[in-house]
């Protein structure tokens, strides 16, 4: 009796929880896009306030190249010092995709090509650069979790006054 009764409790236990409200994944999707359009043009601005208030701040990490940022304040600090070398930045989504995870995450991701202009009058041109942003929304507001970029540096253009050899451009 005992068996029997604690196996009817393993299984009311293991049994799968009530369905989940139906998400309204076009929305969700068109929200996040939405979200991905500001990403650019605050980066575009070089307005780091802006730019980094989309990201969550516990948690949040950047992975570059496999070169991992694993704070929010890295990320600032990071960046703080390249919109003070970058005189401009410009460019565009391609191929993007959101892939829905529920009513409060989703996955963006996409092609980013562009140019960096660098105050030394130098362009970066960018030609491919794959980006996923984790979005998760707390608080009625989406906030980017986790961001990965990858590039091949040898395909970055370098123009300009030095005319640099673009397998020598680094890391941004």
């Amino acid at each position: 009796m005992k068996r029997c009764l604690l196996f009817s409790l393993s299984l009311a236990s293991c049994q799968a929880p009530e369905k989940a409200a139906d998400v309204d994944r076009d929305a969700v999707a068109a929200e996040i896009k939405t979200e991905a359009d500001k990403y650019l043009q605050f980066l575009f601005a070089r307005d780091l306030e802006q730019w980094t208030a989309l990201f969550k701040r516990d948690g949040f990490e950047m992975i570059i190249n496999g070169n991992a940022r694993e704070s929010y304040e890295e990320v600032a600090t990071a960046f703080g010092k390249n919109f003070e070398v970058w005189a401009g930045v410009e460019g565009n989504w391609d191929g993007t995709r959101v892939r829905v995870l529920s009513a409060d995450s989703a996955v963006f991701r996409g092609f980013f090509h562009g140019d960096i202009k660098l105050a030394s009058g130098e362009t970066r041109h960018y030609p491919k650069v794959f980006k996923t942003l984790v979005y998760e929304r707390t608080d009625s507001v989406w906030k980017v979790a986790s961001i990965h970029e990858s590039y091949d540096p040898v395909s970055v253009v370098i123009s300009g006054p030095n005319d640099a050899d673009p397998s020598e451009s680094g890391d941004r």
